[in-house]
């Protein structure tokens, strides 16, 4: 699921993100991240390939 807010107005897109900032909390999703470095990204890439990863990955620059 996700959400396509490329068509929508601006103020229409700002309410909407508003909105899911104050209805969701962030920490709750903690399990759900996962922050990785560069040199992480070729283990990563094979663990996204094999189906193994459940959730996000963010990579620090």
């Amino acid at each position: 699921m996700g959400i396509d807010s490329v068509m929508q107005p601006y103020e229409a897109r700002v309410a909407a993100w508003a909105r899911l900032a104050a209805l969701f909390d962030i920490k709750a999703y903690g399990g759900f991240v996962e922050e990785i470095g560069l040199a992480d990204l070729p283990e990563a890439a094979d663990r996204i390939l094999a189906g193994s990863v459940k959730g996000r990955l963010i990579v620090r620059p």
